[in-house]
């Protein structure tokens, strides 16, 4: 299930940022996307694999 950080925004979840990793960045679609627990309101944050990460707003 996705998150919506505030109300009227556009739920991220990992499906989403599986997605848009594969379609921007083709070489790194099979990494493993995990979200990471922040207490920020403003960027989503997820693993990408071992070595990378990506926010999201």
């Amino acid at each position: 299930m996705a998150d919506v950080m505030h109300k009227g925004a556009y739920p991220v979840g990992g499906e989403l940022v599986r997605r848009l990793v594969a379609g921007r960045f083709p070489r790194w679609k099979g990494l493993d996307v995990r979200p990471v627990a922040s207490g920020g309101t403003v960027n989503a944050l997820f693993r990408l694999g071992e070595e990378r990460w990506c926010g999201c707003r």
